[in-house]
């Protein structure tokens, strides 16, 4: 029982600490944005895992502000509970997530 509580609120407060610490990195950093075409057609974006941290900024500037406020952002997140705080953590940017894995439970 007492573990059980203590993954819970590990899972509902970890995510809200991790998105904290994005934001501060993200002030923090010296950035800049490339000017960008896009369409309005689907797209895929692929990026490196390094990246990661940073990319939900990127989907803020370029598409949710940006030059197409309308566009929606999936990103297909692990199924596993590290996939959970990672989903919980781009929900705070209004990203959605598809959850799966390649190993187990890939059909659904």
């Amino acid at each position: 029982m007492w573990a059980k509580f203590k993954r819970s609120v590990f899972i509902n407060l970890a995510p809200r600490i991790i998105y904290f610490f994005i934001w501060i990195i993200f002030l923090t950093c010296k950035k800049s944005f490339s000017k960008t075409n896009l369409t309005n057609e689907p797209c895929v974006v692929l990026f490196w895992h390094g990246r990661l941290a940073l990319m939900s900024f990127a989907y803020v500037h370029w598409w949710k502000n940006g030059q197409n406020p309308q566009r929606r952002a999936k990103v297909i997140i692990s199924d596993h509970k590290d996939g959970e705080i990672i989903a919980r953590v781009i929900s705070f940017f209004g990203i959605g997530a598809i959850r799966g894995s390649s190993s187990k439970g890939a059909v659904k």
